[in-house]
């Protein structure tokens, strides 16, 4: 079976490195390691814990462009901080989901570059908040 310290990975510091992981000879997987910046990827309680907490939103953003001459579909899934500015963190997310590396580039593209999102409040103020984003691909 498949474990995780099989993984063929040279992590450089201070840099994001992708990651093949094949699991079986008819699938390929991919992992994407950014610097370790202390992001919570399973818990937002420590951003609900005190006063009056209300999650980012997306208000503008296109949809990511499906790659010309690829055939591979599935959903994206990022997982970062959403700054009080309202833009995804360049510096700090990491990628949960991804069918093909190329898709990941159009996503986090498209995301960092064009999206806006109303920021997360604390007793309204904006405030940094961690955010799961879904991006579905397929085919055009």
């Amino acid at each position: 079976g498949f474990k995780f310290a099989d993984i063929p990975v040279e992590i450089r510091t201070g840099q994001t490195t992708l990651a093949t992981i094949r699991k079986t000879s008819r699938q390929t997987l991919y992992a994407v390691f950014t610097p370790v910046q202390a992001i919570p990827l399973f818990s937002d309680v420590s951003y609900q814990e005190a006063g009056d907490f209300q999650h980012p939103r997306l208000i503008a953003g296109p949809q990511p462009r499906y790659p010309a001459g690829l055939s591979a579909q599935g959903t994206v899934i990022i997982r970062g901080i959403i700054t009080p500015e309202g833009k995804l963190d360049p510096d700090r997310f990491v990628l949960l989901e991804c069918p093909h590396p190329l898709l990941a580039e159009s996503a986090l593209g498209t995301i960092i570059d064009n999206w806006k999102f109303l920021p997360a409040t604390r007793d309204g103020f904006p405030v940094e908040a961690l955010t799961t984003i879904e991006i579905n691909f397929a085919p055009e």
